[in-house]
């Protein structure tokens, strides 16, 4: 019986990626800090293992028996969280994974992450990660995909939808459920072992055109506004907000770090993402009901 651990299913990306697992047949089991929570938002046919990646003996625990593992994890606010959790956390699933001969490991990396941006935690984080899994035994796949559809709906309060800086550069928005379809049949086929795969969306929008998509199926009448880096930085400052702050360090970044990546390897290998920002929006809709401000 095929058993996949999903670290990080509380996530954007992993909890679409535990739905679609599920769907296909598979026994899904979620590493959660809560498991109430877990229990919560994923409801009957799931296990839940209490734990998290700094607890090496809750995730050996949570290993056994499995066939995969999936990781999907975040760190922050701070600086240096993002090596703690990300990079050491990831390492150390990857380990434990080797030892208990899990046939294949997922790691959720990102299209803009290479050397040359390393200056930033997240991605230093995110490259130091890759590297662990590469040296730790287990068969792995790397995927590094473009922005999540799924990050959209964090830009809106009420009926603003705001852009933190002049966000220009183009990104191939992935709708989650896409990418889960790829991570699944990573799993089922062993196909993409010991590769890192470049997954884009099929099309190349600015972070407002995005938005702007979005808030016509879901906030009608609203209006996608900018607001400058500079006085958010104040705001955080003033509040001691380390969220927003890297909330603010982040949409720097992505002022500057354009995508790269061939995703021809991953789409030959699974298919190619068709999803657009407008079909995910209008779905989006119909799952939720009825649009604000309708």
């Amino acid at each position: 019986m095929e058993r996949i651990l999903v670290i990080g299913a509380t996530g954007r990306s992993g909890g679409p990626v535990a739905r679609r697992l599920h769907r296909d047949g598979v026994t899904v089991r979620i590493l959660a800090r809560d498991p109430e929570r877990a229990r919560a938002l994923f409801g009957p046919g799931y296990e839940i293992a209490a734990g998290d990646v700094e607890s090496p003996e809750s995730v050996r625990k949570a290993l056994l028996d499995c066939t995969g593992v999936h990781v999907a994890i975040t760190g922050g606010p701070r600086p240096q969280d993002y090596d703690r959790i990300e990079h050491l956390g990831t390492a150390s699933v990857a380990r434990l994974a080797a030892d208990a001969g899990v046939r294949l490991l997922t790691y959720v990396s990102g299209a803009t992450v290479r050397a040359e941006h390393a200056g930033f935690p997240a991605t230093a984080a995110k490259l130091a990660a890759e590297e662990a899994v590469r040296a730790s035994g287990v068969p792995f796949t790397v995927f590094r995909p473009s922005w999540f559809m799924e990050s959209l709906p964090s830009f809106v309060r009420g009926a603003r939808a705001t852009v933190p800086g002049r966000q220009q550069l183009p990104f191939r928005f992935l709708a989650a459920d896409d990418f889960a379809g790829m991570v699944g049949a990573a799993h089922r086929t062993g196909a993409a072992a010991g590769r890192t795969l470049t997954v884009f969306g099929p099309h190349a929008l600015s972070i407002p055109e995005a938005l702007a998509t979005y808030c016509a199926a879901a906030h009608p009448g609203s209006k996608v506004t900018t607001a400058p880096l500079r006085l958010l930085r104040v705001v955080a400052a003033v509040s001691r907000d380390d969220a927003l702050t890297t909330a603010i360090d982040s949409m720097a970044y992505f002022r500057e770090a354009t995508e790269a990546g061939d995703p021809t390897e991953a789409d030959d290998l699974f298919g190619a993402p068709t999803t657009t920002v407008a079909e995910w929006s209008r779905r989006t809709v119909e799952q939720q009901g009825a649009p604000a401000g309708a």
